[in-house]
């Protein structure tokens, strides 16, 4: 669980492309978007050991399916971690990119940005 594209690794990533592609042809990506992650994903599946577990928890109420199959219901909470990109995260990887003459950038997805982006670009020509 992380970013999409942290500075570290975009900065690895073009220091890689550089020796291996033609200048003219790199075109670096940038996400306009983020990524959340959670703690805890309790939907998988479950050894019966690890059911009785989760029973043993949460000591829910058993109920049967019409065939006799046992089930029950609980709740639980997890954490979210979410992760985005910011004028200045894009900044900074606009500056990284620059520093090492690379010219060309695309996003995705245009429309998911804030407006403040464009005024950023506009200052690195």
């Amino acid at each position: 669980p992380g970013p999409v594209s942290s500075l570290n690794w975009c900065g690895l990533v073009s220091q890689y492309t550089v020796t291996k592609i033609p200048m003219e042809k790199i075109v670096m990506g940038i996400p306009f978007y983020g990524r959340a992650w959670i703690d805890n994903n309790p939907a998988r599946a479950y050894r019966l050991n690890s059911t009785r577990d989760v029973i043993k928890k949460f000591r829910p109420v058993i109920k049967y399916t019409e065939d006799g199959i046992p089930f029950f219901t609980y709740r639980t909470s997890v954490n979210v971690t979410h992760y985005f990109e910011d004028q200045n995260t894009i900044a900074a990887k606009l500056n990284l990119y620059s520093s090492r003459s690379i010219n060309s950038v695309a996003f995705w997805r245009i429309s998911q940005e804030e407006k403040s982006i464009w005024r950023i670009m506009r200052t690195k020509k």
